[in-house]
């Protein structure tokens, strides 16, 4: 089995650079730090959010159209894939909620499973050389983007939710299984409210040329995830 594992810090504030301020079209600001070892972290406060809602009533008062969260989303860090597979109330949860926060990195990863932390710039410009080189199956090194989000859900129990996602910029170098899993100290899980999905896309190719792609989308029910604790982190 191959094993290699990322840690993602949110809310930590060691090791930062100046920030920088994002004005998106909308006018809203998200605040971009980068740390140590290329990790950036954007956070977005929300001031027209009300003030704590009960669990019942939380999806029910958004300040901000779905539109503009979904603009919004995207600076954080979100890719595509993510905001296509939210429902309409999971946009208007992140709407009401008076702080997002995402902690972003890409990393190289070796075929024994060594992982690097690079820039965006060279994943992306190494992403799209292995998957040139994918065609002769000459993958030495493989692309990953991962980020790390929490979200204060503004209600009076003081929930947060928390969530990891990873995405492939280059077909892996080698075959195995993706686990993915989130972590919070001196927090617990909800029982039942673990979700996730993954899609991917089946190409086929005549000679060189691409005949055709399906894309594949399937949801991960909470029966899938395991949870574990050690008395001060609870994850699963």
């Amino acid at each position: 089995a191959l094993v290699f594992s990322f840690v993602l810090p949110s809310y930590a504030a060691n090791n930062a650079s100046a920030e920088k301020i994002i004005t998106l079209d909308n006018g809203f600001q998200i605040t971009e730090t980068v740390k140590g070892n290329n990790l950036v972290v954007r956070t977005f406060e929300n001031n027209l959010a009300s003030p704590s809602l009960s669990p019942s009533s939380v999806a029910a008062a958004p300040k901000i159209s779905n539109a503009e969260m979904e603009d919004i989303l995207l600076t954080l860090g979100f890719v595509e894939e993510e905001l296509a597979a939210m429902s309409a109330e999971d946009l208007s949860i992140y709407a009401s909620s008076p702080k997002i926060q995402v902690s972003s990195a890409y990393y190289a990863v070796d075929e024994a499973g060594g992982t690097v932390p690079i820039t965006e710039t060279q994943a992306i410009q190494g992403a799209a050389a292995a998957n040139n080189a994918s065609e002769s199956g000459d993958i030495t090194t493989s692309y990953m983007y991962l980020y790390f989000t929490a979200i204060d859900l503004n209600d009076s129990n003081g929930s947060f939710r928390f969530g990891t996602t990873a995405q492939w910029l280059s077909m892996p170098g080698f075959r195995g299984e993706d686990a993915i899993g989130s972590c919070a100290q001196l927090f617990t899980v909800t029982p039942g409210t673990q979700e996730g999905f993954y899609s991917y896309k089946i190409e086929t190719y005549t000679g060189t040329v691409l005949s055709s792609t399906v894309p594949v989308n399937a949801d991960i029910v909470a029966s899938a995830f395991d949870t574990s604790t050690d008395g001060t982190f609870y994850g699963c």
